[in-house]
């Protein structure tokens, strides 16, 4: 297949792993309307030829912005041509990752060979924007690289590899078979446009990309994404599902849900600024923004896809239910709601969902101190400890022995 390469000395190329909703339905159009051509990575052989067919993609935008763009210069590469990939990232001016943490260490072995190929050709310094929901995530990054033998030696990653981690609070629902049989191609996604990044990680110029904010204090960001919009928007979904709502803007408008949520975030904003100096009106009136959005009935957001995937939701100290609340026993604060929402994220039984199913399983046939243990991270002499088990008990109705 013949696919059409953009050419000229002026052209900026843009590698991005992963072709998802947050790979096509945000860094793609943000890449397209700052003038690059992207060439999109992806494990998905019928996708990379659908895309090198079509050359272009459409995206539909709800809320704020509510349109259907078509997404123009692009080509994709399948991953497994690993030496096709190297070259893409020996010649790019600009790399992203939006594939899934799980994927990662797959990309930094092709990434550690195409640096070592700019390194060769003696490149300008390269910006790897990694746009995935771990904390973190550029340490992460760099110590799967250093474990390549491929990989160009620490010092050069430190002066010519920026790993830039970024919070990503553009949300894109899982696409429906609807949405496949409108167009295969088709991504919906919500049209806020923002890309915080960590700016102190930057190597060479900034890159001229819109929507990118670098911002310092970017820990400070990282935990208002995690604690905040993570958060609420789990707390939406198991308090959502306990109540039987099938949409997330249906848990939104449940007038005893919303009050849940606000008094958690209203712990969670405190404890953040407290935390991080951060002002306290501006946090709230992040919550209140978000709750907007989460009210979005055109972006079609599920209980089933926020809830999903319960023993990940629940993971230890640095998970978005599990660490916001530690984060506010820190500073003094009791957080009733989110402990609730954490008993019922330990009680959430989707059928269809394979760790809801995992996570009951390891409940009834170990019990419910071995999980608070085992997944959630935490010792009987902790007060988040008890005070799950003891929500946990109420909300089940019996004793947990």
């Amino acid at each position: 297949m013949h696919v059409r390469r953009l050419q000229g000395k002026n052209v900026k190329r843009a590698v991005q792993f992963g072709s998802g909703g947050i790979g096509r339905g945000f860094l793609g159009q943000l890449l397209s309307e700052s003038g690059y051509e992207i060439v999109f990575v992806d494990i998905d052989r019928n996708l990379v030829d659908s895309l090198n067919h079509r050359g272009s993609y459409p995206l539909q935008l709800v809320g704020d912005r509510n349109e259907i763009l078509t997404i123009t210069n692009i080509r994709a590469v399948l991953a497994e041509q690993k030496d096709a990939v190297a070259q893409e990232i020996a010649q790019a001016d600009f790399i992203c990752t939006a594939s899934g943490v799980q994927a990662l260490p797959a990309i930094s072995e092709v990434l550690a060979l195409g640096l070592q190929e700019r390194r060769k050709n003696g490149a300008d310094p390269v910006n790897i924007v990694i746009c995935e929901n771990l904390n973190r995530a550029a340490e992460y990054l760099r110590d799967l690289l250093v474990q390549q033998s491929t990989c160009p030696p620490g010092d050069y990653l430190d002066e010519y590899v920026g790993l830039v981690q970024s919070v990503v609070a553009r949300m894109a629902p899982v696409r429906t078979p609807d949405m496949m049989a409108k167009d295969p191609l088709l991504i919906v996604a919500e049209s806020y446009p923002f890309l915080p990044v960590d700016a102190a990680a930057i190597r060479g110029r900034i890159p001229d990309i819109k929507g990118i904010i670098p911002a310092d204090n970017f820990q400070a960001y990282v935990n208002r994404k995690l604690y905040v919009h993570n958060a609420m928007h789990a707390i939406c979904g198991y308090l959502g599902y306990a109540k039987g709502h099938e949409y997330v803007w249906q848990a939104v408008a449940d007038p005893q849900i919303r009050q849940v949520v606000e008094s958690a975030m209203a712990d969670v904003c405190e404890g953040l600024s407290k935390t991080h100096n951060l002002d306290p009106v501006g946090l709230a009136e992040n919550v209140y923004d978000l709750l907007r959005r989460f009210s979005c009935q055109a972006l079609g957001d599920t209980v089933a896809r926020v809830a999903g995937d319960p023993i990940r939701k629940l993971s230890g100290p640095g998970g978005r239910l599990i660490g916001s609340a530690l984060l506010c026993l820190s500073q003094g604060i009791v957080p009733e709601g989110i402990v609730h929402s954490i008993a019922l994220a330990l009680r959430y039984d989707h059928p269809a969902d394979e760790s809801a199913v995992k996570l009951q399983a390891m409940i009834s046939d170990q019990g419910i101190d071995s999980v608070l243990q085992q997944v959630c991270k935490l010792t009987p002499d902790q007060q988040l400890y008890r005070l799950i088990r003891a929500e946990y008990e109420k909300t089940t109705g019996h004793t947990v022995k």
